[in-house]
């Protein structure tokens, strides 16, 4: 039989090793090389899935109602960055494994500006529906961020 090749899709790359491995297993009875990457991409890293737990919560909490990120001073009081209900508050309460490199308020809050800034317009699972993350300035510069539900268009027309 020769080296039957594998005719799946392969892997950047990799296209000469997925052809060869895949044709081997496929010609001893294994299937389904390479069959989970859709899995094994979606949560590839500890970070996906921090940033994956933090939209659940943030849409559990807030659902579609802008936010912002925190208080200048770290603290949980009331103002006008939401104090308890902001978004640093929602991580730092929670435990998310997301680092907000700073000690004081306003170094957590710029932190995480710019990992959100990062993320803007991605979206993200949760449960049965997807959100895209969406972020603006606001009147006085002020920059607020929210999810907004993805339409998922129905398979069967």
């Amino acid at each position: 039989r020769g080296r039957p090749e594998w005719q799946g899709k392969t892997l950047a790359s990799f296209e000469g090793y997925c052809r060869t491995m895949g044709g081997v297993l496929e010609t001893i009875g294994v299937p389904g090389f390479l069959g989970n990457l859709d899995i094994t991409a979606s949560m590839s890293s500890s970070e996906e899935i921090a940033w994956n737990a933090f939209m659940a919560l943030w849409w559990d909490n807030y659902g579609s109602e802008p936010r912002r990120i925190g208080n200048k001073d770290g603290s949980s009081q009331g103002s006008e960055f939401d104090g308890d209900r902001s978004l640093v508050h929602l991580i730092e309460a929670n435990e998310v494994d997301i680092s907000l490199k700073g000690f004081d308020g306003e170094q957590k809050r710029n932190a995480l500006g710019t990992l959100l800034d990062r993320r803007r317009k991605r979206v993200f699972p949760i449960g049965e529906r997807e959100v895209r993350l969406m972020g603006e300035r606001r009147a006085g510069n002020k920059q607020f961020w929210w999810l907004e539900p993805v339409q998922v268009l129905d398979a069967s027309g």
